[in-house]
């Protein structure tokens, strides 16, 4: 069940906020961008209460709209506000935070991850996306999440519960380096052609018995998945996948 709204309020008991802090747009506006900035202002007119969950609609309506932002515009500045800390988690929802003169960003381990994600799926990651990313690298590391994310790619599985899927599959098999990760995949691609080229070249001798087995094709294909995910609940992804092939 989606939860439509979420509570924000202030970190900090700063007031008069009818004068913009220096600070963000001498030290942050070139490390957020524009929108970040105009997103971070709107919410210190909105904080104190309940705001709409970024992935509900009420969202779109009663921020995006106001804003003149599309809801993946929107997604993209709310990232770059946590990532320079002006907006972090807090008890039932977020905490904005004020403006420091030395911003004070993410480490740059964990932006390198997501921007190594973006790339791989060829498009921005959604807010859901990007604190199921964090959550994986704290798991299992930075160099195990690509892994398994350039496994998804390959199937056309670009999705984050598949990348957790993958990443189980390596925990119980003891799986901890990318190094046993290759090798485990490349096993997995060698076993798939083996299936594959067997099942072909029985059905050739059937069809003609002149054609051999070795004639078959060895294209490697993973199995079909079906992956369904769920909107996020508060700051949280709620998804089950069924069906995986790898």
């Amino acid at each position: 069940m989606i939860t439509d709204r979420i509570t924000l309020h202030r970190a900090s008991a700063r007031r008069g906020f009818s004068v913009i802090f220096d600070e963000l747009w001498a030290a942050y506006l070139p490390h957020i961008g524009p929108q970040a900035a105009l997103l971070y202002c709107f919410l210190q007119y909105l904080s104190g209460g309940e705001i709409p969950n970024p992935c509900s609609k009420e969202w779109g309506d009663e921020v995006c709209q106001p804003l003149g932002m599309s809801v993946e515009e929107s997604h993209q500045a709310w990232a770059r506000l946590q990532e320079m800390c002006l907006l972090i988690p807090a008890a039932e929802g977020y905490a904005l935070c004020d403006p420091n003169p030395t911003p004070q960003a993410k480490p740059e381990s964990e932006r390198k991850l997501l921007v190594d994600l973006e790339k791989l799926f060829g498009r921005p990651l959604s807010m859901t996306e990007i604190t199921l990313a964090q959550e994986f690298e704290q798991a299992y590391g930075c160099k195990l999440v690509l892994a398994a994310a350039a496994v998804a790619v390959e199937v056309q599985a670009r999705s984050m519960p598949y990348i957790r899927q993958v990443l189980l599959n390596w925990q119980a098999k003891g799986i901890s380096t990318v190094e046993q990760a290759t090798e485990d995949t490349a096993e997995y691609r060698r076993d798939k052609a083996r299936r594959h080229a067997r099942r072909g070249g029985q059905t050739k001798r059937a069809a003609s018995p002149v054609q051999t087995a070795s004639s078959a094709s060895t294209s490697v294909t993973y199995d079909e998945s079906e992956i369904v995910l769920r909107r996020i609940k508060r700051n949280e992804a709620e998804e089950r996948m069924d069906g995986v092939g790898y």
